[in-house]
């Protein structure tokens, strides 16, 4: 085991890079501790999976800043409705993943997990993108439906027509009530992941794409949903199961002041994403989970070292492509592109006829 003082540092910077990556997207965080702490032994440090269940309790200690820092956007009804089972499910995959710390499946099965949502999440957004090509002239008429002057022209043979106005959309808000059996369907498959793999990713990636709650409301829920567990998962790892360790009081130290640090910054980069770059870091973070997990099939921990951060490479560089192509739009803004209904292409106002 390294010095004290270098593995504390260690477990800081881990802690404070995984604390931003769930200050942004409320995902990932896990994953990245967890991550990093199983690729420590290339460097001499020695921490499993059931350190790693211990630093994570320590982990969201830190955390309850974070959401207290995103207070304004709780939803008490989600929390309600999906923290109950997620909390005693956290336990339940806790203990499952004591009894079986040594399984070959679990990892490989998580990892073809992520892969099939990420599939069905690109199918889904293929879909939407050929629904969202219209004709200009379809642009036009919806321009008359909506009482243009400019477009009322006959046989529209107005050459030049006027930038259609922006009308920005109000975002609904998420029906936890109307929507009640799916929230404690993701409080079941969410806590039960978390508990048995640290990492909740797959019900997370589901919910969050496929849901259409907003991003703000989606990172403090989730974030106090996750510290909901907390209290009752330390308690049995620490004290039923004995894996506290005195030698290690540094080290979770580090673990809390790490997130602690990373709140203002994860909050600042969080204010200049739109939706979309949102939810493209989010199918980074599942991406390169997916790919690490269904590595470790081949128990070589180097393969999977190698794995994980070839994906992660490929994933920042696929982003950087993508957002290069989109401009980045003012916070609350997003959704004026779609100017007069959501089938209108952008552009299609300016088009001449």
């Amino acid at each position: 085991m390294a010095p004290g003082f270098l593995t504390a540092s260690l477990i800081f910077l881990l802690s404070h890079v995984s604390g931003v990556a769930r200050v942004v997207a409320a995902v990932g965080g896990y994953m990245i501790l967890t991550m990093g702490l199983m690729f420590a032994d290339f460097f001499g440090y020695n921490f499993g999976m059931k350190d790693a269940a211990g630093f994570v309790v320590f982990f969201d200690l830190g955390s309850i800043f974070t959401a207290w820092s995103l207070r304004e956007h709780l939803r008490w009804s989600f929390l309600l409705v999906a923290g109950v089972p997620w909390t005693l499910c956290d336990l339940l995959g806790a203990q499952v993943l004591v009894q079986n710390d040594s399984s070959p499946w679990l990892k490989p099965a998580f990892g073809g997990l992520l892969f099939i949502v990420l599939l069905t999440d690109a199918f889904e957004v293929w879909r939407k993108s050929k629904q969202a090509k219209v004709p200009v002239h379809t642009a036009i008429e919806n321009r008359d439906v909506q009482g243009d002057p400019s477009a009322n022209v006959v046989g529209h043979q107005n050459c030049d027509l006027p930038p259609v106005p922006m009308q920005k959309e109000t975002s609904k808000r998420f029906d936890v009530w109307g929507n009640w059996k799916w929230c404690v369907l993701f409080g079941i498959t969410g806590g039960l992941l978390k508990g048995l793999f640290t990492v909740p990713m797959p019900a997370l990636v589901v919910f969050l794409l496929f849901s259409g709650i907003d991003k703000d409301t989606w990172r403090a829920n989730l974030i106090l949903l996750n510290i909901f567990g907390m209290a009752t998962k330390g308690y049995y790892l620490f004290y039923a199961q004995s894996l506290f360790e005195v030698a290690r009081i540094p080290q979770y130290a580090a673990t809390t002041l790490g997130v602690l640090a990373a709140t203002p910054v994860g909050n600042f980069l969080a204010k200049r994403l739109d939706k979309e770059r949102f939810k493209d870091i989010v199918r980074l973070f599942a991406f390169t989970g997916g790919s690490s997990m269904v590595a470790t099939a081949a128990e070589s921990q180097s393969l999977q070292l190698w794995c994980s951060f070839t994906s992660l490479l490929l994933g920042v560089l696929t982003l950087c492509c993508r957002w290069r192509k989109r401009p980045l739009l003012p916070e609350g803004e997003e959704q004026e592109l779609q100017g007069l209904g959501d089938e209108t292409p952008k552009g299609a106002e300016e088009a001449k006829v």
